[in-house]
């Protein structure tokens, strides 16, 4: 897409994560918080993200659009303003806050249990309980599924680990408590005043300490 086109996207996403039911091109127009002065702007940014819209007819005449509701929708409108200035506003958005649930956030777990290093791990003890069901279980308990969906309105990175798992590490995996707390320190730090450093302690049992410390900030709102 040209730059101007994928800004127009990107604006159109935003106006709908806005809408909790299914707007026209026309009910878009209207609005006039929507920043669209015509239809003829609506329509090709419409063409740019159809695909990843839920799309209904009025009477069989009218074509009406809202963003997904499923896990995979969400995903792949995420796909597309990750790389945006707009990725905290919609992380944060009223559409974010109603499909990303604690079961949204459990079914991101369990999407990291049938990643194939896991299927490989149950493989290997068949008679025992399945160790993505043990992990899942863990971290219901600590920090709780609704504290992982706080971390994930407000980072995307850790968003970016939930929605991918194919791009966590086998120790991101094994480790995931550990792995999103990094990562979202990580990411806060980014939107700290230049200079800013952060420190962390984790203490594993029998292991010893292990300590990190992040600098950086750039001052992101």
């Amino acid at each position: 897409m040209a730059v101007d086109k994928q800004e127009q996207a990107i604006k159109l996403i935003m106006y709908l994560t806005t809408q909790s039911d299914y707007v026209t091109i026309h009910d878009i127009h209207k609005d006039r918080l929507s920043g669209f002065e015509s239809h003829e702007e609506i329509r090709p940014a419409l063409k740019q993200i159809c695909d990843v819209l839920e799309v209904k007819m009025e009477n069989d005449e009218q074509s009406m659009y809202r963003l997904p509701r499923t896990f995979d929708g969400y995903r792949d409108v995420f796909s597309l303003v990750v790389n945006s200035d707009q990725v905290y506003s919609f992380l944060s958005s009223n559409y974010s806050q109603e499909v990303v649930t604690p079961e949204f956030i459990k079914e991101a777990l369990v999407r990291v249990t049938q990643t194939p290093y896991f299927t490989s791990l149950a493989s290997k003890y068949p008679d025992r309980a399945k160790p993505g069901d043990a992990l899942i279980a863990m971290l219901a308990q600590n920090p709780g599924f609704p504290a992982i969906a706080a971390m994930f309105s407000v980072s995307p990175a850790v968003a970016a680990k939930l929605l991918f798992p194919e791009t966590m590490s086998k120790y991101e995996m094994t480790h995931p408590k550990i792995c999103f707390d990094i990562t979202f320190a990580s990411d806060m730090v980014k939107r700290a005043p230049p200079g800013t450093v952060l420190s962390i302690k984790y203490e594993i049992l029998a292991q010893g300490m292990v300590n990190l410390q992040l600098s950086g900030g750039t001052g992101i709102p």
